[in-house]
């Protein structure tokens, strides 16, 4: 080990002696624009029982070192455990740190948007006013006007602002503004001090170009931020699913509410944006009802489910079809088709989306055994969907009716994985069959996420952070150090010291129970893989919409909706 690096690992050995209470996660919750006042930190939208830090979250913290952090801390997810921290640290109310100013609060608000609560972003800052001599302030407003596709009110706030037009967000929507409006010398000296800056990163660089040229760019492009996303809006390029691997929630946000994005990229950001918290399954069935498909389409769903398990734009054809299913006559097909389509799901992510999309209409159907091949998809959407009542009914019929068949087996596989968030109710509901359930351990203090993209670079900065200035460890300060710590990628001795950074930082931020919710996406996924292997039985109804076996048949044919032309009136 280098004498830097023992440097390093003698300085976190001294740091972490606090201990913190862990605060219990239970899920995000709808976020609401009116829950925001003027000050960005004692403002928040989560309460205890949601996961809400303490409202002394930012005691201790210093302005400049929580500053650094929303700097570099990651927007974009693909995991519902990082995205869980964000929300904890920066949706908690609490007094801000004490040497806080407007530049703090706006910074917290970008990031905020970035992530995709862009609307309530820009809302906050309305709130606290003076806008045109406030540009740090300002530019959450104009992204989240740039977010919806009105470009023009985006540039009419870049072009009132009284000062402050030269930094980085400025610059970039001014350029923007100019290509747009067919200034191009305007363009070109805007570009140029871009450059200078060395703010763009290479994906910047080939948009901008293009946009300033007219000439579309080659290849594929991976589309991260909101700049990108409207520079490709603007050159009207096709959006493409493998594009958004790493698009910040905003991206997702944006593009899954865009009716003129191709309709298989909409879903899957729809689904990615419930699988982090960013929408709810009302904003998902708004997104498919939306969409137009011809009724041969609706006519042949469960053969498609068969044929192309794998093809997301059927998940919102489904449901245009279970919502056909009103009369009671059809009740066993929606149950089927419900079903059917949950068990397509192959990842956390999509069966996440389509268990907070059904969870409402699993709860109107019966506990009967006449759905006992349906039950485990049932129960299980109820777990992830954290319906406690809908996943309990299941269950209990699951392991106690002997109509249920193989109903014990799934029950104890699901009671096992309900324990991992709340072991005394399963372990409750287990006595009821005479069945002892144990909870799992936790594969170690380790969060190991999908996504690690932050240079190894920053941790001595990071170490330097960890630090409290005044003896008082900052829970919301070291909630972001740990995300920050999570999503570097780092390599030796480096990578023991990110560990190091994580997992002391979350048991200070009273964050210990993510271990438990990364420990039970892991077990979802391989549920879902497993209840995918294992078809269910179709049922008895001859209609051409029940369910069918989920099995993967011939996924490389994917659909091609005809869209109908909007009717004038």
């Amino acid at each position: 080990m280098s004498h830097s690096n023992k440097v390093l690992v003698t300085a976190l050995i001294s740091l972490f002696w606090w201990q913190t209470a862990v605060a219990q996660y239970t899920g995000p919750v709808a976020v609401e624009t009116t829950s925001f006042g003027e000050d960005t930190f004692s403002i928040g939208l989560l309460t205890p029982q949601d996961g809400a830090l303490p409202r002394d979250l930012w005691q201790g913290a210093n302005a400049e070192d929580v500053g650094f952090l929303l700097d570099n801390i990651p927007t974009g997810f693909s995991d519902p455990v990082a995205a869980q921290i964000f929300r904890r640290a920066l949706l908690s109310s609490g007094d801000g740190p004490a040497n806080a100013d407007t530049a703090l609060t706006a910074k917290k608000l970008m990031t905020l948007a970035r992530a995709g609560y862009f609307e309530q972003a820009a809302s906050l800052a309305e709130l606290a006013g003076g806008l045109d001599s406030r540009p740090a302030l300002a530019e959450s407003v104009a992204y989240a006007d740039m977010m919806r596709g009105d470009v023009t009110a985006a540039c009419r706030r870049g072009a009132g602002l009284q000062s402050g037009r030269n930094s980085a967000f400025w610059l970039k929507l001014r350029f923007f503004c100019y290509t747009v409006s067919g200034e191009s010398a305007a363009a070109d000296l805007t570009y140029n001090l871009l450059r200078d800056q060395n703010v763009l990163t290479p994906t910047d660089e080939t948009l901008f170009t293009a946009l300033a040229t007219g000439v579309a760019p080659s290849g594929q492009l991976a589309i991260e931020t909101g700049f990108q996303y409207a520079a490709v809006r603007q050159l009207k390029l096709p959006f493409n699913v493998a594009d958004l691997e790493g698009a910040e929630g905003a991206v997702l946000v944006a593009l899954a509410t865009e009716k003129e994005a191709p309709q298989n990229v909409r879903v899957f950001a729809a689904e990615r944006a419930a699988h982090l918290g960013l929408m709810t399954g009302q904003d998902l069935a708004d997104i498919f009802t939306d969409f137009q498909f011809p009724v041969e389409r609706l006519a042949s769903v469960r053969s498609l489910l068969q044929e192309q398990p794998d093809n997301v734009l059927v998940d919102a054809l489904v449901y245009q079809s279970v919502l056909q299913m009103n009369a009671i006559e059809f009740t066993d097909d929606k149950a089927g088709l419900i079903a059917a389509s949950l068990a397509t799901a192959a990842t956390t992510e999509r069966a996440l989306a389509l268990s907070v999309l059904y969870a409402p209409m699993i709860s109107q159907l019966n506990t009967t055994s006449a759905y006992a091949d349906y039950a485990r998809y049932f129960a299980l959407a109820g777990l992830l969907a954290r319906d406690q009542n809908l996943a309990e009914r299941w269950l209990i019929s699951m392991i106690t009716d002997p109509g249920f068949a193989n109903g014990t087996e799934h029950g104890v596989i699901l009671l096992q994985l309900m324990s991992i968030r709340n072991e005394s109710r399963a372990r409750t509901i287990g006595s009821y069959a005479g069945l002892t359930i144990t909870r799992p351990e936790t594969t170690g203090r380790r969060l190991e996420l999908t996504s690690g993209n932050k240079s190894q670079s920053l941790l001595p900065e990071l170490v330097g952070v960890s630090v409290p200035n005044s003896g008082v460890v900052s829970k919301g300060q070291a909630a972001l150090v740990a995300l920050l710590a999570s999503h570097i990628s780092a390599t030796g001795d480096m990578n023991s010291i990110r560990e190091v950074l994580q997992t002391k930082n979350l048991s200070l931020a009273g964050l210990d129970d993510v271990y438990a919710e990364g420990e039970f996406y892991k077990r979802v996924q391989e549920i879902v893989e497993k209840y995918r292997a294992s078809p269910i039985r179709a049922n008895n109804s001859t209609s051409g919409s029940g369910a069918g076996p989920a099995q993967a048949v011939n996924p490389g044919t994917d659909i091609v909706p005809r869209v109908k032309p909007d009717i004038d009136g």
